[in-house]
């Protein structure tokens, strides 16, 4: 009985305005609930007649602009009632690490993570570079200011200003401001420090399945490419390679990352037309092992997989990649198995994610200089004897949330900008 009365309880919709092709209504049971209003704007996004639509958790309004000749008030009554009757089993897409931003600055910064290298070498490689000179520096400098001063209350503030742990507090924030951010994009990250991946790529794998819309209804052919070549001239197919999917391996190398393979049979006529026109190399799915070691072997920088969720868990599963990304078909993933995970509609935005993990690794580099330096600045407060111990650590948290929030500055200006360009 309670299970139903929630469901009365969420099907209470007020029409507040209404003209032909557009509706604000209220929905009880919208407000600060996000399945509910992930359940609405799922169901909304699949109608053709929905030009737009605003889904608010905050004042538990939806606005709704749609075609009045093929839709009407009550049809869209009707839509959104059956999104709310739908939303209990809906599955909301989540990023898998959803700790609040003060863990995460708590744990980047402990020093029992710092010291035991709990954190990814990989990830925080430079951080871990930088924290030895730092802490050399700052046993130097606490050890000429105990000459100088003879003040044991002088050393610990100087060792506290000269502990490394802001480095990577700041690199904890700037992927969470970045993940939290493609959350709204719906795009989801296995882990926030995901897309550190992405700013070193060495090798692009893209799965021929990626390709399989565009090409399904002449797989069963036995074509060869110079036949596809001249069918799709003449109209006769559709193109297996539309504009999209040359803009975005174009845009991919514009980024610097020219060793681009397609994964599938070589054999194949669709698949050595597709590596034709894109002019990438094909992986043998039936030689994979021994590509796989040549990779490995020449490897530079990062390895990543492009593929979709039809085929990621039997496919990709003996291929290494440092990071996955998948292209999910259906709307409302249950399970986000990739590094990386968008619906298949947006893969135009994979350069933007490049760019975006250019741009942390810039702000990172950035906020940590100009953090370090004030607390070099600090050390000298320690010197002239304006620093205690305690002021020492108020000083050092205070450093941590300007960064903190000067990097929250910048990536609201970074997404405002990019929200602009599209």
């Amino acid at each position: 009985m309670k299970h139903e009365t929630n469901n009365l309880k969420f099907r209470k919709i007020k029409v507040i305005s209404s003209i032909p092709g557009r509706i604000r209504i209220n929905i009880s049971g919208l407000l600060r609930n996000e399945k509910i209003a992930f359940s609405i704007g799922y169901e909304l996004a699949k109608h053709t007649n929905i030009v737009s639509f605003h889904v608010s958790k905050n004042s538990g309004n939806v606005l709704i602009y749609y075609k009045d000749i093929s839709l009407s008030k009550g049809n869209i009554l009707i839509l959104v009632e059956k999104a709310l009757k739908s939303s209990n089993e809906m599955i909301i897409p989540e990023n898998i690490d959803r700790r609040h931003l003060i863990k995460i600055l708590i744990d980047a910064m402990n020093p029992l993570s710092l010291f035991r290298k709990k954190h990814s070498k990989k990830i925080y490689e430079k951080e871990y570079s930088i924290s030895n000179n730092i802490l050399k520096n700052s046993i130097g400098s606490s050890s000429i200011i105990f000459l100088f001063t003879s003040s044991i209350g002088s050393v610990i503030s100087a060792l506290i200003l000269g502990y490394p742990g802001i480095l990577f507090a700041i690199s904890a924030a700037s992927y969470y401001y970045a993940s939290t951010k493609l959350k709204m994009a719906n795009i989801y990250l296995k882990s926030n420090s995901s897309l550190t991946f992405l700013n070193n790529i060495d090798t692009l794998l893209v799965e021929n399945d990626v390709f399989q819309d565009r090409f399904h209804n002449i797989s069963g052919l036995q074509l060869s490419k110079y036949d596809i070549h001249k069918l799709t001239i003449l109209n006769k197919i559709d193109n297996p390679v539309n504009c999209d999917f040359e803009s975005l391996i174009n845009n991919i190398r514009i980024l610097g990352v020219n060793n681009i393979f397609i994964i599938g049979n070589s054999q194949s006529g669709i698949i050595q037309y597709i590596s034709y026109l894109l002019g990438v190399e094909i992986l043998d799915i039936n030689n994979l092992e021994k590509k796989q070691n040549y990779l490995m072997v020449n490897k530079l920088n990062n390895t990543v997989s492009l593929t979709t969720d039809r085929i990621l868990e039997s496919q990709l599963t003996y291929f290494h990649s440092d990071l996955i990304i998948c292209l999910y078909r259906n709307k409302s993933p249950n399970i986000l198995n990739a590094d990386i995970n968008l619906e298949y509609s947006n893969m135009n935005k994979l350069p933007f994610l490049m760019e975006l993990s250019y741009f942390c690794r810039e702000i990172n580099t950035q906020t940590q200089n100009i953090a370090t330096t004030l607390n070099i600045l600090g050390i000298l407060l320690v010197t002239l004897e304006y620093l205690t111990p305690l002021s020492s650590i108020f000083f050092y948290i205070l450093n941590t949330f300007v960064m903190t929030l000067t990097l929250k500055l910048r990536f609201k200006r970074f997404f405002s900008k990019s929200s602009n360009k599209q």
